[in-house]
């Protein structure tokens, strides 16, 4: 791969698919849930994260709410594997599997087909924002789109919310 994918990847996705969903340009970098929310004025429970993680030494994307923390071990129950086998992609991992730098990776239209898993507590939101492929810039879609394009499993998959750990 020459370059990482951008926000225009991320749109080019979005208009093969005829989603009605939108790649929102920041006027900052964005590099936390939090900064996310800020700049798009939304509780943090609305940015989705989406986590690449390795099961059994296969990668599955995770797509969370920005507020909880994903659970490892309901990763391992869903796919019937001990929690050792299941870890977290270091940056290069993400930038091989996702064709998307940390940070910026969007829920959908990655370089490979992509396992994904959808907390169920989404759907408590109509429109959500997500990676949008840079981290400048968030896609803005209605969950029911997004779990449609991901293809992606719903279970339950988030655990303590963050500031309860803190």
């Amino acid at each position: 791969m020459s370059r990482p994918n951008s926000s225009t990847d991320v749109e080019q996705f979005l208009q093969r698919g005829g989603l009605a969903a939108e790649i929102v340009e920041l006027p900052v970098e964005v590099h936390s849930v939090e900064a996310a929310a800020r700049a798009v004025d939304v509780e943090s429970d609305r940015i989705v994260k989406s986590v690449l993680f390795f099961v059994a030494e296969k990668p599955v994307l995770a797509l969370g709410n920005g507020s909880e923390r994903i659970d490892r071990s309901a990763l391992a129950m869903h796919f019937s594997v001990p929690v050792q086998h299941v870890r977290l992609a270091d940056r290069e991992e993400v930038l091989a599997e996702t064709g998307y730098e940390a940070g910026a990776v969007p829920p959908v239209g990655h370089e490979k087909p992509l396992t994904t898993v959808f907390d169920r507590g989404l759907r408590s939101h109509d429109v959500v924002y997500a990676g949008g492929g840079s981290n400048r810039t968030l896609l803005r879609i209605r969950v029911c789109d997004l779990l449609r394009s991901a293809d992606a499993v719903e279970m339950d998959l988030m655990t303590t919310p963050i500031k309860d750990l803190e």
